[in-house]
């Protein structure tokens, strides 16, 4: 059995690749373009040199004064280490390098290269252009071809090539480097965090030692450690009198209900720190990551006071507040990537008096347990009838004995999941009474549970 990653093992994993593959390729195009611009150089500067001789070779060919041509090209030639070809009325008449050609057709072949003007052969850099001068002859049919040897180019481009491959790639190694170690930094304080969180579920300290420099976690941590004295405080008065086990079951269902959110939380801050995420989908996850820290906030202030639970109805679009909830509970369950969830809503706006954020808790819960229990597909519908609102949460799991639904709704069933504390239903169940609704259980059209939350337009 594999051994299960931490977040930053799986981040650290996730980001090797492009630790690798992006300084390769990013340095690879670098040294490519260092080589291109090279040729385009060297073309240029041919080109230029071929036009300022153009005018006296010009004045060489009218005068026919070939010993004089001759000596001339061989002195370039040799000074510039190219090959000088002069060629009139389709025949040579004048070569720096084999005189065997005078008096014989000839021409080099080369291929263009976009953004060269000069051709390019497997031996040559071909530079050419036609035998004129200021005043000259118009009618004179002849070039001159400048043949730069490739191979001494070549050499000289490879190696500005590989020196500009081995500095790149050394530098944006080191700045990948150090943008794998920021983002696994900046998910520390999430693992303080849940850290803190289990800390709760044990009545122990909050440990909360380093500066986070994140506001919203900052006052979940706040907000945490004086909750935590609060309950630990309420826990020894109700043990004095005999009540201890109702402030277990309230730390069990505060935990409970903070999972989702907190799990939520997670997923919006790897977004945020991972590569390749548009800016779009990173604005959005920041915006989440305040909702969903406040959403914690309120969930733990609610906590005081023996943890009673209370809601704060307010008419809102009670489509928006199911889609939301269900979004953050597939968020927190993104590692069921096979379970496809399926959400149908009225085409009419629904308007209902509701607190989304304790009916979003409801409706997450029973989307958390659809999505452990199923086995392909999770289905979330909200229907509109004419007396009453309809929110129902389908699986293809195995269900549930019918026996044992009122004990769940009421606290006292067992979960069969591991560490499961089989209080989820019991809290949504809660929530939904004090909205005046209620949870109707039913064998779901696709094999599992259904629950259906029913509540009175």
């Amino acid at each position: 059995m594999k051994r299960t990653l931490t977040f930053k093992e799986y981040l650290s994993k996730k980001m090797l690749p492009y630790k690798i593959a992006f300084p390769v390729s990013l340095s690879l195009m670098t040294a490519l373009f260092a080589a291109y611009a090279i040729l385009v150089f060297y073309s240029e500067n041919d080109r230029s040199f071929v036009k300022a001789i153009s005018p006296h070779i010009s004045t060489l060919v009218e005068t026919q004064d070939g010993p004089e041509l001759q000596r001339f090209i061989n002195s370039v030639a040799d000074e510039k280490n190219v090959i000088i070809y002069i060629e009139k009325n389709d025949e040579v008449i004048a070569s720096s390098s084999d005189n065997t050609l005078i008096g014989k057709p000839y021409h080099v072949e080369g291929i263009k290269v976009i953004g060269i003007d000069s051709d390019l052969s497997m031996t040559y850099l071909i530079s050419k252009t036609g035998i004129k001068r200021e005043g000259g002859p118009s009618s004179s049919k002849g070039s001159i071809y400048l043949l730069n040897p490739i191979l001494d180019l070549f050499s000289m481009v490879l190696a500005v090539a590989i020196i500009v491959f081995i500095l790149s790639f050394i530098l944006l190694n080191i700045l990948a480097t150090k943008i794998i170690s920021v983002a696994q930094k900046s998910i520390e304080p999430i693992k303080d965090l849940e850290n803190s969180i289990y800390e709760l579920k044990k009545f122990g300290e909050v440990n909360l030692n380093g500066y986070l420099r994140i506001e919203e976690l900052e006052n979940i941590y706040n907000a945490i450690l004086t909750t935590n004295s609060q309950l630990k405080l309420s826990n020894n008065k109700l043990a004095e009198a005999k009540g201890k086990e109702l402030a277990v079951e309230a730390y069990k269902k505060l935990i409970h209900d903070l999972h989702t959110p907190v799990a939520a939380l997670k997923q919006m801050i790897k977004i945020i720190n991972k590569d390749g995420i548009s800016e779009d989908k990173k604005d959005f996850a920041k915006y989440r990551v305040a909702e969903i820290a406040e959403q914690i906030l309120f969930q733990v202030k609610a906590s005081k006071g023996n943890l009673k639970v209370e809601i704060n109805p307010t008419d809102q679009d009670i489509t928006d507040s199911v889609k939301k909830a269900t979004g953050q509970a597939q968020m927190a369950m993104a590692d069921y990537e096979n379970i496809e969830i399926i959400e149908t809503y009225d085409a009419n706006s629904t308007s209902f008096a509701h607190d989304n954020m304790m009916l979003g808790r409801a409706v997450s819960n029973l989307v958390v347990n659809a999505i452990e229990a199923s086995k392909n597909v999770v289905e979330v519908a909200v229907k509109n009838f004419e007396k009453e609102i309809s929110i129902s949460v389908s699986d293809d799991g195995e269900g549930i004995q019918e026996e044992m639904v009122s004990l769940f709704l009421q606290g006292r069933g067992k979960s069969k999941k591991k560490n499961g504390l089989g209080i989820g239903l019991s809290s949504a169940n809660h929530i939904i009474r004090l909205h005046g609704g209620k949870i109707i259980y039913r064998k779901s059209h696709l094999g599992g549970a259904c629950f259906d939350i029913r509540l009175q337009g």
